[in-house]
């Protein structure tokens, strides 16, 4: 690898898989740790997470798993709070975080339509803007922001199915 973000540090929102196998999250997790950057790892389900952790640790790379539901803004700040603590700044988010609901206007419920934009919306403003003031603390913002990476992964079947006037 090229060590492209050699010293840098990422969390990786969504960071385990929900089955078996390699999801965007936990490729995305590895990658980062390869090319050099140490990796906090965040998943609803720890366990998802600390299975990164481990194919991280084994190729030598460093990464801390943790469980947080990055639609509730408390769960937010905790992750944040838990990344600074373990790492002491953030210099790449990256949001991997989503869910799909299949159906229009008819099938969803407002229910379901508000879960699906607190998961797959929501929370990355939660994550950029829990991040947002630890980030901030130099007087010269511009050479700060050109060191800070944030990514927001959408993926395209979150809205197939949909009724044609909606999307």
């Amino acid at each position: 690898m090229t060590g492209r973000v050699e010293h840098k540090i990422a969390i990786v929102t969504g960071a385990g898989s929900v089955g078996p196998g390699w999801g965007n999250g936990k490729a995305s997790a590895v990658l980062y740790a390869r090319e050099g950057a140490k990796v906090f790892a965040a998943d609803l389900v720890l366990e998802a997470a600390e299975e990164t952790r481990s194919i991280i640790d084994q190729e030598g790379g460093a990464c801390t798993a943790y469980q947080a539901d990055v639609s509730d803004a408390d769960a937010v700040c905790g992750l944040v709070d838990a990344c600074l603590n373990t790492y002491g700044r953030i210099d790449i988010l990256h949001n991997n975080v989503g869910i799909p609901e299949v159906g229009g206007p008819e099938e969803i419920s407002e229910a379901n339509w508000d879960r699906l934009f607190d998961i797959n919306v929501k929370s990355m403003y939660l994550t950029g803007r829990a991040r947002l003031p630890h980030n901030v603390f130099c007087a010269d913002i511009k050479h700060n922001l050109e060191k800070e990476i944030i990514e927001n992964i959408a993926h395209d079947k979150n809205w197939t199915g949909g009724h044609p006037r909606m999307f």
